[in-house]
């Protein structure tokens, strides 16, 4: 074979090659070993102003908390009125009981649309504000800087969208402030509250799962059990615990 001829197979063979290459390439742009690329879920982003915190942290991280205030755990042997319980609950709206270690709604409102709603008194507006919901139903949760059963805050479930609402309530017009994101919302999740000053941190078993700013109650001293909008006779709540804040310089 002579040069020319050689030349002309060398040719050949390099245009397949680089044709070989290019098949399905299709302009991608391999990522180094390792790497990866993902699209958030738009299921997993607040459609409100006010967004989860970008890494959730733990509650040691939040503000200091002192002595407690109301430790409850609702340990009865038979059902007993929840006003006549350990603690002072009153029942605002609807009956409540304490049995067999759970908070429950006996009968809801008689009005359409109003929620349920047990409160206690703290004497604290700044604190931590917690309680285990043994069994979730939808707009089942807690209330905390309550002055009325008509000027309020709520945390409450939204189990169809794996998340908790954060709901302000003025003169009975509530808002949904945000929503923590994807969350657990199964039964035995605890959630909770740390309050200081205007600063409002939502917890879910026990991490920071958003944080926003806002005076409105920020003097209210009450706390609640909630449920509105779901089955909420099948709603159950346990363990609440209520810490004021540490006092300055302890």
């Amino acid at each position: 074979m002579n040069r020319f001829a050689v030349l002309v197979v060398l040719v050949v063979l390099l245009a397949s090659l680089v044709g070989c290459s290019s098949d399905g390439d299709d302009g991608a742009t391999l990522l180094p070993a390792g790497e990866a690329t993902a699209t958030p879920s738009p299921s997993a982003t607040p459609t409100a102003a006010v967004t989860p915190d970008p890494a959730a942290t733990d509650l040691e991280t939040s503000p200091r908390v002192g002595r407690a205030v109301i430790v409850d755990s609702f340990d009865t042997v038979g059902p007993e009125a929840l006003p006549a319980h350990e603690f002072e609950w009153g029942a605002a709206i609807g009956s409540w009981a304490a049995e067999r270690g759970v908070a429950r709604v006996v009968s809801p409102a008689s009005e359409g649309g109003v929620p349920a709603l047990v409160i206690a008194g703290t004497q604290t507006a700044d604190g931590l504000v917690q309680v285990t919901m043994s069994q979730v139903t939808n707009g089942s949760g807690l209330a905390f800087r309550l002055k009325t059963a008509a000027n309020y805050w709520a945390l409450v479930a939204a189990p169809p969208f794996a998340t908790w609402n954060l709901v302000k309530v003025v003169e009975g017009e509530a808002e949904t402030v945000g929503n923590v994101g994807v969350a657990p919302v199964a039964a035995g999740t605890t959630i909770g509250v740390m309050l200081d000053g205007d600063d409002i941190r939502v917890m879910i078993d026990g991490r920071v799962r958003l944080t926003l700013s806002d005076r409105t109650h920020n003097d209210g001293t009450w706390i609640g059990l909630v449920a509105q909008g779901g089955p909420v006779t099948e709603a159950r709540w346990d363990d609440v615990l209520v810490m004021a804040a540490a006092a300055p310089g302890s």
